[in-house]
């Protein structure tokens, strides 16, 4: 995957975000892979509070256990705490919704990721209509950016949702998170210092000029 990666970054200068499924493993696992996306000049994560081996949410029946919450805030902060590039990101998606938990713990769950250091939420709902999505931007209108899997962004309350002519609440920030990631990107601040993806672009030019011992 980190191989694939490389290969983007270098071709391309927009922002990736990866989908990290549910981190990998534990909050050692997270703190590894913040440190090797960074390495690659890869802009963000989003891991999701699900369990491993996962269940397709779309499965009906009951509702399907997700990740204990406290244990999934640790991986947002070992991540937080492992990043040395102060723009990279870290997204929480929230699969209550769609695991059949209801509106109030995905606002419990939210708010505690938000707390943790989640750079973003990323909400998820089943139904073809984006009724949870707004009810839930109304329920949680906190300064983080808010995004609806189905692609349709939240905006601001004197704004509509695209392709919806819905109406929310204020989220206090523009939550369309491409925008967001590209803000991010590292090219505010001081112009001479590189970006995360030109500081990958170095570290794999070192790596390639001076290979480790194992690789030579």
């Amino acid at each position: 995957m980190v191989d694939n990666l490389e290969f983007m970054a270098d071709a391309s200068d927009l922002p990736i975000l990866l989908d990290g499924d549910t981190g990998y493993g534990n909050f050692n696992n997270m703190r590894r892979l913040v440190r090797k996306l960074e390495q690659h000049g890869i802009a963000g994560v989003c891991i999701e509070d699900k369990q491993f081996p996962k269940t397709n949410s779309f499965i009906n029946g009951e509702a399907q256990p997700l990740a204990d919450m406290d244990e999934f805030c640790g991986k947002i902060k070992a991540g937080k705490d492992s990043q040395s590039d102060e723009n990279f990101s870290i997204v929480a998606r929230v699969e209550a919704l769609i695991a059949g938990w209801g509106m109030d713990e995905a606002l419990r769950r939210a708010e505690a990721y938000r707390l943790a250091g989640a750079d973003a939420i990323l909400i998820h709902s089943k139904l073809s209509r984006p009724d949870e999505i707004l009810e839930f931007a109304r329920e949680w209108a906190r300064p983080r950016p808010a995004r609806h899997r189905a692609d349709q962004v939240l905006q601001h309350a004197d704004r509509s949702v695209p392709r919806s002519g819905h109406q929310h609440g204020d989220l206090g920030e523009p939550s369309d998170l491409r925008s967001y990631l590209r803000d991010a990107g590292g090219r505010e601040g001081n112009p001479h210092e590189p970006d995360a993806r030109e500081r990958g672009r170095q570290h794999r030019r070192r790596q390639r000029k001076f290979p480790p011992a194992g690789r030579r």
